[in-house]
């Protein structure tokens, strides 16, 4: 009650300074009839209406189709049941004994209401893009190049020479990275750089482009200039089949495969959207 009451204290606000009427070509039924007044100021259906599409629409809108999308595409319902339940126990686990208290915050009745609200469409959003990295596997992993590597970052040059020295003596590549390394995120770590895609952005783009071509595990000849030095780099793995578990965390978490999700099953499904403000978000798909 008082979320709504703040909503539409906001809202005479926004009545009061400007009209909006003229932003969204849907409208709703009896559109003009006042639901309520304060002050003399009067908040009709549609301005509540605007006001809830320019807050929360877009997600509204994404989540339901993503749902209505799921339920056509998805048929295991024992998986998806499966899936749900697991989403929620992991969500149980982080409340603990506050789950209750959570619950109330943020507007849930309670536990089942949590369930189906959050854990479901959360689920079946997982399941869907699950769905998406089976059926189109090959294409990603050419796209996406996946690679695990370690560096050895200087600031100069002419420190790679002795470096590379070393190497070839038969000293251990994690070892000289925790010696002299100027990554510090990853020099404790023996220079490890975790999984590389040709989409990876925490690392240096020069960096990525060497990594995601190098085709055998070893060392990569010389060095590679950073926006930070030079890198000396070892790739550890290149076979997607062993990396197949990294790869399948990295991707089920990827904003650009959950797009790449959307966009494939929306463009299957005949998804329109006939509401003109939501064309620079989904412009794909306004009518």
């Amino acid at each position: 009650m008082k979320k709504i009451i703040a909503i539409l204290l906001v809202l005479t606000t926004v009545v009061g300074c400007s009209s909006s009427s003229n932003a969204y070509t849907s409208k709703v039924s009896d559109a003009n009839s006042t639901i309520l007044t304060i002050n003399g100021t009067e908040v009709k259906k549609q301005d509540l209406y605007e006001y809830l599409l320019a807050a929360i629409g877009v997600d509204i809108l994404d989540q339901e189709a993503l749902v209505i999308v799921a339920d056509i595409e998805l048929t295991d319902k024992d998986a998806i049941e499966a899936k749900v339940n697991e989403k929620f126990d992991d969500y149980m686990k982080t409340f603990g004994e506050d789950a209750d208290k959570y619950f109330k915050t943020y507007g849930y009745a309670d536990a089942e209401d949590f369930k189906e609200k959050l854990c479901r469409p959360n689920a079946l959003t997982l399941l869907l893009m699950e769905k998406y990295i089976n059926e189109n596997y090959e294409d990603i992993l050419a796209a996406y190049s996946f690679r695990t590597a370690k560096h050895i970052q200087v600031a100069t040059k002419d420190e790679v020479p002795a470096i590379l020295d070393r190497l070839s003596a038969g000293e251990d590549f994690a070892a000289i990275a925790k010696e002299l390394s100027t990554d510090t995120t990853t020099a404790s770590s023996g220079g490890d750089l975790g999984l590389v895609s040709a989409e990876t952005t925490s690392i240096d783009e020069n960096l990525v482009a060497a990594i995601s071509v190098a085709d055998k595990v070893g060392l990569i000849n010389g060095s590679i200039a950073t926006a930070n030095g030079y890198s000396i780099v070892y790739i550890d793995e290149v076979d997607a089949e062993v990396l197949k578990d990294q790869i399948a965390t990295y991707l089920t978490s990827s904003e650009n495969i959950l797009e790449e999700t959307k966009s494939h099953y929306y463009k299957k499904n005949a998804y329109d959207i006939y509401e003109k403000s939501f064309a620079k978000t989904f412009s794909n798909y306004v009518k």
